[in-house]
This record gives structure tokens, sequence and C-alpha cells, in this order.
């Protein structure tokens, strides 16, 4: 096997390498949850690469807009409710 290339500096990777700012990773902002990686099996058994993603919702939580999966949602409204009761 041939050695692999030196990946560049951050800094130094041109600008159409480089994601805009407003593209954003699939991943809760509360619990940085992201999706999960497996395999479907057909009747024959051959493995399909699949991932699956989480139930991302946009939520306003203290004034500031995040990205934020149901689990927390539900952990979130359950601690408010505790806190209030």
């Amino acid at each position: 096997m041939g050695v692999l290339p030196k990946l560049p500096r951050r800094d130094k990777v041109p600008a159409r390498y480089v994601l805009p700012a407003y593209h954003m990773a699939r991943r809760c902002d509360a619990c940085e949850r992201g999706p999960a990686v497996g395999h479907t099996r057909s009747h024959s058994n051959i493995a399909t690469k699949v991932r699956r993603l989480i139930n991302l919702q946009t939520k306003t939580i203290d004034g500031v807009k995040m990205k934020v999966c149901t689990r927390c949602i539900k952990t979130l409204s359950a601690k408010k409710e505790k806190t209030a009761a």
C-alpha cells in the first residue's frame, strides 16, 4: 500500500473546500448526539450502509434558536415541570 498524502492545514485549505457558515451538521446542540451508522441487511444478507438521523427540531430556548433532538426536548420539558411544581 502507498503512503497517504499529508492533509493541508485548515487555514491553507482552498475556499472551494470550506463549508459556508450557514451549513451545519445534523447534530443536537444540547447533547451533541449525531447520526447513527449501521447496516440494513437484505434477504441474501448483503449489508448496505445506512445513516439513521436523529429527529432534530428547531426550538427557541432562553431566547436562543437551537437545533435540539426530541429526546432533549422531552427531558427539558420534564425538568421545567419539576421545577415549577
